[in-house]
């Protein structure tokens, strides 16, 4: 295991003493303060899949949806429910260095949980991706066409998901969550 690799995993251990450690270590391979900061307690992909999940699917969740235009109310009584009821989409994330791809964790995407294939949970394992803005040689062996990445989609580990993301200069928040993408979501 390489020195990165040793690092993701004490941040991904989300145990405090590790991330302090994480932190350190980053300090002594020349990482500024901020650097090592945004690394070790900053929003990774791994974070956000779990924000979206813990948002959407609350044991309380109620959808609406329109029927021959008259808007209907479902109530889910469980988490697990709401899951496997309601299909969503998550936003395109968009790296700093301009690259982007779709991420899907969505109970018709090929992706699994802590709780296994297409359930929902806290700690994904794999998502579905695709139609990545450029060729990405990493998720070469997880697209579904050979040496096709940018039209065609797969399914990968969180882990190399994030190295693709962290090979592209990490989540550009801006773009992936700017009022222009959200609007078009919500229209």
């Amino acid at each position: 295991m390489n020195d990165q690799d040793k690092i993701n995993q004490l941040i991904n251990s989300e145990d405090e003493n590790n991330l302090a450690l994480a932190h350190g270590l980053l300090l002594g391979k020349g990482f500024t303060e901020l650097e090592a900061n945004n690394k070790v307690y900053g929003m990774s992909l791994r974070l956000v899949l779990r924000l979206i999940t813990t948002t959407m699917f609350q044991s309380s969740t109620a959808l609406i949806y329109m029927t021959n235009g008259v808007d209907r109310l479902k109530r889910f009584k469980t988490s697990s429910e709401a899951y496997e009821g309601i299909h969503f989409y998550t936003p395109r994330i968009t790296c700093m260095d301009g690259f982007n791809i779709s991420i899907q964790i969505g109970n018709a995407n090929y992706c699994s949980s802590e709780n296994g294939y297409r359930k929902l949970g806290l700690h994904w394992k794999t998502a579905e991706w695709g139609m990545t803005s450029e060729y990405e040689p990493l998720l070469n062996n997880d697209a579904e066409g050979p040496n096709n990445t940018t039209s065609t989609c797969g399914r990968s580990t969180i882990e190399l998901l994030e190295q693709v993301i962290d090979k592209h200069g990490g989540i550009n928040w801006q773009a992936t969550l700017s009022s222009e993408i959200m609007n078009s979501l919500i229209k």
